[in-house]
């Protein structure tokens, strides 16, 4: 578990919401889900389900779903998946942390089958032409593989555009937003206009620990140096590698 300088980590959050605000953004998922922390963990590469003291197998799907995850009411799915020995990810406050013991590989996904009640499908070019994820702390390279549908998400060959934004392991003071442009995933016209469906895919060095924010789309950025102001001097300290 990665622990953060609560001020710093407070005053990360205000600069968030001056620098993100904007009338059409929208948060696909805050990772904060009130009383409701989410914990998913994989031992000896069996996923698990953690329920505040309580370790269960998960039996099906139901027990790593998290609905009413934002705004629009829409729902998430997590699945993570390891090698062996033992991953983990949790979210609290706002923030998702996945974490891998030493020599260990995993991938986690979080699938945004539903982004409103209903399955009811977005416009997202209503809401910007990025897609963005800030990274709070990283220790080692990963990618970030988003996927984008439309119609049925879950059918066994959905019509979908994916692309791969690599992370590199940035300074543990520094935290970054990172975009990821509509037009970087050779769509069809119109396919951003009629969204169903969202997947995002964590995975990364052997070992690898992140905390991620936010993840949203957003107009296109007209200056990241803004987001950078302030940024300097926000801490994480690692969690001891078993």
């Amino acid at each position: 578990m990665i622990n953060l300088n609560l001020g710093k980590k407070l005053g990360f959050a205000a600069l968030l919401a001056f620098s993100a605000t904007s009338a059409n953004a929208i948060v696909l998922d805050t990772f904060d889900y009130g009383d409701d922390d989410f914990n998913l963990l994989t031992i000896g590469g069996a996923e698990l389900y953690q329920d505040a003291l309580n370790i269960i197998p998960i039996l099906g799907n139901g027990e790593n779903t998290v609905l009413n995850i934002n705004e629009l009411g829409g729902d998430v799915i997590y699945d993570l998946t390891s090698t062996g020995g033992s991953a983990g990810t949790f979210t609290h406050g706002g923030n998702l942390e996945y974490n891998n013991d030493a020599a260990i590989d995993s991938g986690l996904n979080l699938f945004y089958t539903e982004l409103t009640p209903g399955g009811a499908a977005l416009d997202f070019t209503q809401y910007g032409d990025n897609f963005y994820f800030d990274v709070f702390f990283v220790d080692l390279a990963f990618d970030a593989t988003i996927t984008v549908f439309n119609g049925d998400p879950l059918a066994a060959s959905p019509d979908s555009y994916s692309y791969t934004r690599s992370v590199s392991a940035v300074d543990t003071t520094v935290a970054e937003r990172n975009y990821v442009n509509f037009a970087e995933f050779g769509a069809t016209a119109g396919f951003f206009e009629n969204i169903t469906g969202v997947n995002i895919f964590f995975s990364g060095d052997t070992a690898v620990d992140i905390i991620v924010g936010e993840f949203g789309v957003v107009p296109e950025p007209t200056t990241l140096a803004i987001f950078g102001l302030g940024l300097i001097g926000f801490a994480a300290s690692r969690k001891r590698k078993a």
